[in-house]
């Protein structure tokens, strides 16, 4: 049937092997094959298990990665706040460094002119 033909895909060298072998030994071909459809059965299940535990980790690291790229991200947000808050400081000293400078050669203007 269909269900026997996808386990196939399954059948290794070495399952060829110990086809023969049994073969060989006069072991009847429908015990063989239960045998082994049970073995591949098995392997077909362990690596359906395997794919899925795979597909967690996957899951897992992209949960973690997007983590981290948003941790970077608001790290990078929080350095650009504070590099404007920064220069806005530095614009308001030096706005009331030139007021002050101004306010000096004004009242030296009036000075010199009294």
């Amino acid at each position: 049937n269909d269900e026997d033909l996808a386990l196939m895909e399954w059948v290794s060298v070495k399952d060829m092997a110990k086809i023969y072998e049994e073969l060989n030994a006069k072991k009847k071909a429908e015990t063989i094959w239960k045998e082994l459809k049970k073995d591949l059965e098995k392997r077909k299940e362990e690596q359906k298990k395997k794919a899925q535990l795979q597909a967690i980790a996957e899951a897992e690291n992209e949960e973690a990665r997007k983590a981290l790229e948003d941790e970077l991200a608001a790290q990078e947000e929080a350095e650009r706040a504070a590099e404007e808050k920064a220069r806005r400081k530095k614009e308001k000293r030096e706005r009331k460094r030139r007021e002050a400078e101004e306010l000096a050669a004004q009242e030296a203007a009036a000075a010199e002119a009294e």
